[in-house]
């Protein structure tokens, strides 16, 4: 009996470490190892449980405001220093059963299956507000977000939430991020492009990773970025008379559509410009891609400008 029993605690015993492995493996998995939120596996597996149970939830896309300017003026580990500082304060405004993720880069997220939209808003502004008043640092520390809510047991789609949050996330960074106080910034590059700082308040509103082009309205010249001339074939990164070449490469049954958006932008009647189209690579085949861009007004002394991002 006594070798039975020994038998058996050793068994269990070596279940309950294969089980706590597990788990330890998965939290592992699962978590952003700068912040210690979840990432965005973690974020994706629960959003999943959540539609699984059909719970209401509410969630918030945060994006860190200048963090690529911190990075350049400043230096890596200050950038560090600043998701850390907006990740802590994330933390603090928090309430139980809510949970809080780094996508990755200067993108955070929140789900909550116990506020409404109007309660997590006023959290998030209530902790920008705190944010920037409590910093010490030699740039302004703040972030932009975009709160939405879906139902799963209404038929609701976890990507329309999502979608409906980064939306809002760009349109309230578009209204504040550009006002805040860039005294201490030092500028940099500007004068490469013969602009002013107005380009680097636009890139400063969009992700690290993407094909960033800034066109001057007024010339109908634009400058691609790297990336772009890379994977998808530009012939060069200055283009002229971009509207007629970009009838080159967007797929035949997208071209009226884009036409039409880009007309909006030329002519003034659309700043904020989000649509998505099929567009010929490098390789020739076609690949939905998403632009995202926003329209800065010039005046006699300055050009109109067009900024933004294609994603892929």
């Amino acid at each position: 009996m006594d070798t039975d029993s020994n038998y058996t605690e050793t068994l269990e015993k070596t279940v309950r470490d294969l089980l706590e492995r597990q788990e330890d493996l998965i939290r592992t998995a699962f978590t952003d190892q700068l912040t210690g939120l979840g990432n965005r596996g973690g974020f994706a597996h629960s959003l999943e449980e959540i539609w699984e149970q059909e719970l209401p939830v509410t969630m918030a896309f945060i994006d860190i405001d200048n963090l690529k300017h911190c990075n350049d003026i400043f230096g890596h580990d200050e950038g560090n220093r600043y998701i850390l500082q907006v990740s802590l304060y994330l933390k603090l405004y928090m309430k139980v059963d809510e949970a809080a993720f780094r996508l990755g880069g200067d993108e955070f997220a929140i789900l909550s299956t116990i506020a409404t939209e109007d309660d997590l808003a006023e959290r998030l502004e209530h902790c920008r507000t705190i944010l920037l008043k409590n910093n010490d640092s030699e740039m302004p520390h703040s972030f932009s977000y975009g709160v939405s809510h879906a139902d799963p047991a209404l038929g609701e789609a976890p990507n329309r939430m999502t979608l409906d949050a980064d939306h809002r996330m760009y349109d309230y960074k578009l209204r504040h991020a550009m006002h805040l106080d860039r005294r201490n910034i030092t500028q940099v590059h500007a004068d490469d492009f013969e602009i002013s700082d107005r380009v680097f308040d636009a890139f400063s509103m969009l992700n690290e990773g993407r094909y960033f082009f800034i066109e001057n309205l007024d010339k109908h010249r634009i400058l691609w970025s790297q990336g772009a001339l890379r994977d998808l074939g530009l012939p060069s990164e200055h283009i002229d008379n971009y509207r007629d070449y970009w009838k080159t490469r967007v797929h035949p049954d997208d071209l009226e559509a884009c036409i039409d958006d880009i007309d909006q932008v030329y002519n003034g009647t659309k700043h904020r410009r989000v649509m998505q189209y099929r567009v010929r690579n490098a390789a020739g085949g076609y690949v939905l891609c998403r632009v995202r861009g926003f329209r800065i007004d010039g005046d006699g002394n300055v050009p109109s400008l067009y900024v933004g991002e294609l994603v892929n």
